[in-house]
């Protein structure tokens, strides 16, 4: 398995670690809960940049919506 800092997402020559991937999907998704936002809710993501609309993705995911 790669470590944690091993590169995992790629865009436009920036790249984000496992690391990196995670604690930003944790971010949001902890956002996402503090906000109100509970298991099974429909959330929308507007993004300019792919790795900006996964970290997104992954974070509606992590905090239980779909």
């Amino acid at each position: 398995f790669p470590s944690h800092d091993s590169p995992d997402l790629s865009f436009n020559g920036r790249q984000l670690s496992y690391r990196d991937v995670d604690e930003a999907s944790a971010r949001v998704a902890n956002a996402l809960r503090t906000s109100g936002f509970d298991q099974g809710m429909k959330a929308a993501v507007y993004a300019l940049n792919c790795d900006q609309a996964f970290i997104a993705t992954l974070g509606i995911v992590r905090a239980g919506g779909i």
